[in-house]
C-alpha cells in the first residue's frame, strides 16, 4: 500500500485540479466520489476505482473502507490534511476514490433514471451529471 503525506504530491496535485474543474473531469472522464458510503455504494454498482484515497482513520471507522480498498486497483493511504484538501464536502470523510465513466455510461444512466423520477428528480439527475462530468 503506498502513502502519501505531502500536499505538493504531483497526485494531489492533479486530483485537486480534477475536482475543482469540471472541463477537466470531462476532458479525463473521470471523477472523484467523496465518503466511504458513496465510494462503496459506487463499488456495488460495479464501478471500479482506479485508486481509493484512504486515510488511517477512515480504515478504522468505516467498513465500507476496507472494501473499496479490496476493489480499486490502486490503495494510497493520505493524510488528514490531503483529505481536507480534496474534499469538497463540509465535514470530510476521509476516503475518496477516483473512478473513470464514458460519455455513454452517463447517457444510459439518465436515460434509465430519468423516467422513473417526477420532473424536479430528473433537473437532480442532470445536475449531478453534470457536476461530475
Amino acid at each position: 500500500m503506498e502513502e502519501i503525506r505531502s500536499k505538493d504530491n504531483p497526485l494531489v496535485k492533479a486530483l485537486v485540479k480534477l475536482s475543482g474543474s469540471r472541463k477537466q473531469r470531462r476532458e479525463e472522464n473521470r471523477f472523484l466520489l467523496e465518503g466511504a458510503r458513496l465510494c462503496s455504494d459506487a463499488v456495488r454498482s460495479g464501478f471500479r476505482p482506479q485508486i481509493a484515497l484512504i486515510t488511517e482513520e477512515a480504515m478504522e471507522k468505516y467498513p465500507q473502507a476496507s472494501e473499496v480498498a479490496q476493489a480499486a486497483d490502486r490503495v494510497i493511504m493520505i493524510s488528514k490534511d490531503i483529505s481536507q484538501k480534496l474534499s469538497e464536502t463540509a465535514y470530510d470523510q476521509h476516503a475518496l476514490c477516483l473512478s473513470s465513466v464514458s460519455p455513454e455510461i452517463v447517457q444510459d444512466l439518465y436515460d434509465i433514471c430519468a423516467p422513473l423520477v417526477p420532473k424536479s428528480g430528473v433537473r437532480v439527475i442532470q445536475m449531478a451529471i453534470d457536476i461530475y462530468l
